[in-house]
């Protein structure tokens, strides 16, 4: 059957120059604006909370049949970039270990996640919850719930593609309004959402964090190692060496 390739990534580019990152070339509609923004509204009022997280969690696969598969990371001579590999596209637990490192240790002083709603490419939402419950993520609600991931892969006509199209960038809008965001630095969404809280929403730059990449080697391996079963989380020293490795990432 037909199958359709929305290359969605095009919406985060920038308008002018990177080195203008506020620049935005494309906003998502006001109706989409206006739909997310409810919505946020409406999740802290009926859960009575007043500090919610936005999550993107991008799942990193092989293959082109599924949102967010794609081939693997390449160096410039054709090799499998093995650093990128190992550092940026990072599995739901790891991903997960990492944003509880920075809301624990970053932002402990004023920011407590009472909810985490959370943008992610993976259907599985058991996968979602075995990776952020675990860590102390409350009332975690996927955005899937709003638009599954079924109907987006499924779409092919123009009318069905419009509205995948408009659930990613519902999703990217949730984001932007929650009070503090964590993405992948390897994501260009997620550069996205962070450039559209900044300069269309007004959240300080430092209300985002995007987590991966080479400078979060340390904190990616220490914790595989904890998922492994190899690092006890009761271990007296072990928050103050998370907190260490975390005030090293500008």
């Amino acid at each position: 059957g037909a199958q359709s390739i929305r290359v969605h990534g095009l919406i985060t580019a920038y308008k002018d120059s990177p080195y203008q990152p506020d620049a935005i070339c494309v906003l998502p509609s006001e109706f989409i604006r206006n739909q997310a923004r409810a919505h946020v509204l409406n999740w802290k009022s009926t859960f009575k909370v007043s500090q919610l997280l936005g999550m993107h969690m991008r799942i990193f696969k092989r293959g082109t049949q599924m949102a967010g598969e794609g081939p693997a990371m390449m160096t410039r001579d054709g090799k499998v970039d093995k650093e990128a590999e190992t550092n940026c596209k990072l599995d739901g637990p790891t991903f997960a270990y990492l944003a509880a490192v920075v809301v624990w240790t970053r932002w402990r002083a004023n920011f407590y996640p009472e909810a985490t709603v959370l943008a992610s490419n993976e259907h599985d939402t058991k996968t979602l919850f075995k990776s952020t419950l675990p860590l102390g993520f409350k009332k975690v609600m996927p955005l899937m719930w709003v638009y599954p991931l079924e109907k987006y892969v499924e779409s092919v006509t123009v009318e069905e593609c419009s509205s995948a199209l408009g659930a990613v960038l519902f999703d990217c809008m949730v984001c932007a309004f929650a009070d503090r965001f964590i993405g992948n630095s390897c994501s260009s969404m997620s550069h996205y959402i962070h450039r559209i809280r900044v300069s269309f929403v007004g959240h300080p730059w430092n209300y985002s964090e995007l987590i991966g990449g080479h400078r979060w080697n340390h904190l990616i391996l220490e914790a595989r190692k904890f998922i492994a079963g190899q690092l006890d989380p009761t271990a007296s020293d072990q928050g103050a060496q998370s907190s260490a490795r975390m005030s090293t990432i500008a």
